[in-house]
């Protein structure tokens, strides 16, 4: 990020996936993954920028980019579960930076297991967001 001298930045329209995530308690945005290239697989720190609609605003997340082994899935996938927020979002266009590498995707023996790392990569995430180094006013937001 120091060299870019932004956030790595990631945009698109939510889209509908497996809808998974919001049966365990952490419902996700599901942002189309065209044309970038692919940083490091695995889960970030995030923060997102709902830029249009009645969510308007900025929020901060953690999000996974990677195959989603724990369901055998082969596609990439980049799922960000945006913190506290109550909404709907299919359609509406997001931006997204990933703030802060927290660990690599790994595979889970099943839900409960998947739903324990949540939380604590949520835990992370929301202390990693307080940290100087990644206030949101480091980087000015860059959209392409």
């Amino acid at each position: 990020a120091r060299l870019m001298g932004h956030w790595w930045c990631v945009e698109g329209r939510v889209e509908m996936g497996d809808q998974r995530g919001r049966t365990i308690g952490f419902p996700t945005a599901n942002v189309a993954w065209d044309g970038y290239l692919e940083p490091k697989l695995g889960v970030y720190a995030v923060r997102a920028y709902v830029e249009e609609g009645p969510h308007q605003g900025t929020y901060d997340g953690v999000a996974n980019l990677g195959m989603r082994p724990t369901f055998n899935k082969t596609a990439l996938s980049f799922e960000v579960h945006i913190f506290d927020f109550d909404g709907d979002l299919y359609g509406v266009h997001l931006g997204v930076d990933l703030v802060s590498f927290i660990r690599p995707e790994q595979k889970f023996d099943g839900l409960e297991a998947l739903k324990a790392q949540i939380a604590v990569d949520s835990d992370t995430a929301r202390a990693q967001l307080q940290l100087p180094e990644f206030s949101a006013d480091r980087f000015p937001v860059v959209r392409r």
